[in-house]
């Protein structure tokens, strides 16, 4: 999940029942690098919006084809 911060206030986006998207002030407690606690602001059964994400890559393998000799 990722929370938007707007100065010291975090806030998460929710999809309502009625198919519309609301942003609630949520506060947070322990986290890592992979989860975080909410303390308040959502409840059981909300459904949290993730935006989705892209990400383009270049690979190069070798030289002059695949398994040639490495470029100078």
């Amino acid at each position: 999940m990722t929370f938007d911060t707007q100065g010291l206030t975090k806030t998460a986006q929710v999809l309502d029942a009625g198919g519309t998207i609301e942003t609630r002030q949520i506060k947070t407690g322990l986290s890592n690098d992979q989860f975080t606690e909410i303390t308040s602001g959502l409840q059981p059964g909300d459904k949290v919006v993730i935006p989705a994400t892209s990400t383009a890559a270049t690979t190069r393998l070798g030289g002059p084809g695949i398994g040639g000799p490495p470029p100078f």
